[in-house]
């Protein structure tokens, strides 16, 4: 009978040690990396390193981030609404005109190229230049 007791007394505690769920703290990180949350950042931030904005002259700050920002929204809906680059600066200023968007004090626009899904282009300003690469519907501060 002692060894019937002793056999049931660890069959019981037995069963219900491995009947729990251990802790797996690497079981959250997993999960993270798997769902689409994570993928959908990772797809931003490839998309943010594609705006290059290189400039030359005494524009910086909000004068430089409101010229990036304008000229990037004016070549990317121009291109939206006609499928092609602009041929030159009258045509951008009118198409901007009519959509009521500002281009500032935009003077000379060196020809825009459209290079793999990316437009490269020079801005002229009254205070410097802006060398600008960007994938079209794109603009991100940092």
């Amino acid at each position: 009978m002692k060894t019937f007791t002793t056999a049931l007394m660890l069959c019981l505690c037995g069963n219900q040690l491995h009947s729990k769920e251990t802790f797996d703290p690497f079981e959250i990180i997993n999960h993270l990396k798997h769902s689409p949350a994570a993928s959908t950042e990772d797809a931003q931030q490839k998309i943010t390193t594609k705006l290059t904005c290189v400039s030359s002259g005494p524009l910086e700050g909000e004068e430089l981030d409101a010229r990036v920002k304008s000229i990037v929204i004016a070549i990317s809906n121009f291109y939206g609404s006609h499928k092609r680059v602009p041929s030159g600066i009258e045509e951008l200023v009118t198409f901007c005109e009519k959509r009521g968007l500002v281009l500032h004090d935009l003077s000379r626009l060196s020809s825009v190229e459209f290079i793999d899904g990316t437009f490269k282009y020079s801005a002229h300003y009254g205070k410097g230049t802006l060398h600008l690469s960007h994938v079209s519907d794109c603009y991100f501060t940092t």
